[in-house]
């Protein structure tokens, strides 16, 4: 998860428990950080995507989060909202 919604860990902790799966949330600014690099990459002072993406890594913080919900929770939620979407 980028971007300003990193800021709001009880949504990154709700992606984890609702997806199953460990979340990595940040950096916050993610727009103008991917602006800076493909200038970077423009100027020759990142070799590539792959060590743009490196340099982001080494510079920004990341928060993890483990989902610890009960996924059935959630199962049972997606399946209300599929019934309810549900073209006939």
């Amino acid at each position: 998860v980028v971007g300003g919604g990193t800021k709001d860990g009880f949504l990154s902790q709700m992606t984890a428990d609702a997806c199953g799966m460990p979340v990595s949330a940040g950096p916050e600014e993610a727009t103008a950080i991917g602006n800076l690099m493909m200038q970077m990459m423009a100027a020759g002072e990142a070799a590539d995507l792959k060590q743009a993406r490196a340099i982001v890594a080494a510079s920004f913080e990341r928060k993890y989060y483990e989902p610890v919900a009960d996924r059935s929770v959630w199962d049972e939620a997606f399946a209300r909202f599929c019934a309810l979407t549900d073209e006939k």
